[in-house]
């Protein structure tokens, strides 16, 4: 399980939240939201932004350490 996810579902499951919960919330099906648990659809940002916002939740992203593993990784002297 993607490592977002996971951190989601035990946030969900510490809130007592439903996943029907969470599909309403989104304006999606139960097995949407089942099939991203699982990791049989791709999950997008807009897809987390949603499932954050239906657990209350504020979603931050970082990308500056991966961008610099891969210029590191890129630039050669």
């Amino acid at each position: 399980m993607n490592a977002v996810i996971l951190k989601i579902e035990e946030i969900r499951q510490r809130k007592g939240i439903t996943k029907t919960h969470i599909a309403t919330s989104c304006g999606r099906s139960v097995p949407w939201y089942s099939d991203i648990v699982k990791g049989r659809r791709r999950v997008y940002l807009e897809d987390i932004s949603a499932i954050a916002d239906s657990l209350g939740l504020e979603v931050s992203f970082s990308f500056s350490h991966k961008v610099s593993d891969t210029l590191s990784s890129v630039i050669v002297s």
